[in-house]
């Protein structure tokens, strides 16, 4: 099922100081001005992966070398019963004769506002109030990121930051217990993850922990890199029992072309109760040479006259507003 008709969505600005100043939404992705300036944040050692405001930094340079086109969405049962499948596919035209090195990240997620509807079934909400400020609220129920996960831990501590008193924490925490404390509440509510800004900052903080690729020129692959995978097969007992206990390792395929790369990730879900699927997919690239670099600047800062490094050269959310039939 095609999404491009659904790429109205764009990606979310957030800076202030120090308070947010909300959500900018954009169809284009690539905005050359930068809102947030050019600082960046120098590791000092404490709590290195700890992400605040500072690290997100969104903007990604229009950059004319590469084109991120053709994106399409699948929903598919996991052959090991428990669960289901997205896969994404997308390419990456390489509109230069010379192959560049690229990281890659996407990341699926579930993201609606703070309203429970179950909660509202019985308690509705005041037709007079016309401001709902849970109508304002994101939160993300559940996130699966190509290449790998990112552990909540390591973007936000078990307690708010004492810098940042009514920071993300907070309001993810304040959401959590008004579900747990309304009367209409009937089931358990699990805890919320960080909101997906923050997602988005630790992948542009260290966007070297994604999957490295060459984006081929003008010269075609080597026949060994014609497809890249992390694709772990079954073993013969898991082939005789039919219990594959792999499927969820297995993120993404990539067939490299001369000058383009079909790239395909996937992402898996357990079935549980209460089960929704994915509804937003966000796609992040970068430059490998300036990703690095700009990694040791912000772990030893940016010398005196030096230009802070700038590695993005994509990043798109988009939407999946239809119910995705599974096949």
């Amino acid at each position: 099922m095609s999404i491009r008709w659904i790429r109205y969505i764009s990606f979310a600005t957030l800076f202030a100081a120090p308070v947010f100043a909300g959500l900018l939404w954009s169809e284009d992705p690539n905005i050359t001005e930068n809102p947030g300036g050019n600082e960046v944040a120098v590791n000092d050692g404490n709590n290195p992966d700890r992400i605040t405001l500072e690290d997100y930094n969104p903007i990604a340079i229009d950059d004319p070398t590469i084109q991120v086109e053709d994106l399409t969405v699948d929903r598919r049962y996991a052959s090991d019963g428990r669960g289901e499948i997205l896969d994404v596919m997308f390419t990456i035209h390489n509109i230069t004769n010379d192959p560049m090195d690229l990281y890659v990240w996407v990341l699926a997620y579930r993201e609606t506002n703070a309203i429970d509807e179950n909660d509202r079934k019985w308690i509705p909400y005041p037709v007079w109030r016309i401001n709902d400020p849970a109508r304002r609220q994101n939160v993300v129920h559940f996130m699966k990121i190509t290449p790998k996960d990112i552990p909540p831990e390591k973007i936000w501590g078990p307690k708010a930051d004492p810098k940042d008193p009514d920071g993300p924490y907070e309001d993810q925490k304040e959401i959590i217990e008004r579900m747990r404390d309304s009367v209409a509440a009937i089931r358990p509510i699990p805890e919320l993850l960080p909101p997906a800004w923050m997602y988005v900052a630790y992948v542009n903080r260290y966007p070297t922990q994604g999957l490295r690729m060459t984006l081929y020129g003008d010269t075609t692959p080597p026949p060994d890199k014609l497809t890249l995978s992390d694709y772990v097969p079954p073993t013969p007992e898991e082939k005789r029992t039919k219990v594959f206990k792999n499927i969820d390792k297995h993120t993404y395929t990539v067939e490299q072309l001369r000058r383009k790369s079909i790239f395909r990730s996937h992402h898996y879900i357990r079935y549980k109760v209460d089960y929704e699927f994915y509804n937003t997919v966000a796609i992040v690239l970068f430059d490998a040479e300036a990703a690095e670099k700009y990694e040791q600047q912000a772990a030893n800062g940016v010398a005196e006259g030096e230009e802070v490094v700038n590695p993005m050269l994509h990043y798109q959310i988009y939407q999946i507003k239809r119910d995705m039939k599974i096949r």
